[in-house]
């Protein structure tokens, strides 16, 4: 998970201007805004996620299953250039059989990852912009769906 996480969240860093911000989504309805101008590096250690300022910091901390999903967003823009196109919803989570995602376009990819940034397995999104990810075959834990440039995290009971 931390080398997937890591590699994704620099691969957009490098796409992206300073007027784009981050935007950390938590289970507990709560959101907060950092401008990624101000972050200098993103760490998971310990199963806490972290972000570092560029003068090294700490921005925000928190333990890493509290975080639903994070999305980049370019606030010079107005709402409809937000990289994250689609709010994407994922339940029952946690789930034990069966999880459904929707909000995804049509045929669009998910892919379904360890903790450990191992790629499982890979799905296409109906037409309708639905898929059914059967997970009972799943060991219990946390799981990865990635989505486009969405990462968020899901618990196989």
């Amino acid at each position: 998970m931390r080398k997937l996480f890591i590699f994704l969240f620099v691969s957009v860093l490098t796409m992206l201007n300073a007027e784009t911000a981050l935007f950390v989504n938590y289970f507990a309805e709560e959101e907060s805004e950092y401008a990624l101008s101000l972050i200098g590096r993103v760490e998971i250690k310990d199963e806490i996620f972290r972000l570092i300022s560029v003068d090294g910091e700490e921005l925000a901390s928190c333990n890493l299953y509290e975080v639903r999903k994070l999305t980049f967003s370019d606030s010079s823009t107005d709402v409809g250039n937000n990289f994250s196109l689609n709010e994407v919803s994922f339940y029952p989570n946690p789930t034990q059989n069966v999880l459904f995602v929707n909000g995804l376009n049509s045929n669009e990819i998910v892919r379904l990852y360890t903790l450990n940034g191992v790629l499982l397995s890979t799905h296409k999104a109906s037409n309708e912009g639905n898929l059914q990810l059967d997970v009972a075959q799943l060991p219990q834990g946390s799981y990865i769906l990635q989505v486009g440039i969405q990462v968020v995290k899901f618990i196989k009971q």
